[in-house]
């Protein structure tokens, strides 16, 4: 006779659940983190590049941090230390008296 009957079993699936923490306990909230943006647009738009020892590269990378942290406000502690990097530029921006 044919044991033709199978003996595997099968188990349950794993649902694995992903928690996100989210930091808000940070120096950086929207205003800020907007006034950033308008410093270095202003920048930007007066060509303040040898002012402030930075190429227009580099504004426009930090435009870009800038714009995705406005982006995400419910994280926005996550580019923090991106926004520290950029915190020296705006003083120089600020520094000019032009912005």
């Amino acid at each position: 006779m044919c044991s033709c009957g199978s003996s595997t079993i099968y188990s349950q699936p794993t649902i694995t659940q992903r928690v996100v923490t989210v930091n808000t306990n940070c120096e950086f909230n929207e205003g800020i983190v907007n006034n950033w943006k308008l410093k270095l647009e202003c920048a930007k738009d007066k060509s303040l590049y040898n002012d402030i020892q930075s190429s227009e590269k580099e504004i426009n990378s930090f435009l870009g941090v800038v714009v995705s942290a406005l982006s995400n406000l419910q994280n926005i502690c996550y580019f923090e230390n991106h926004l520290r990097v950029i915190a020296p530029t705006i003083i120089k921006i600020i520094n000019t008296g032009q912005c």
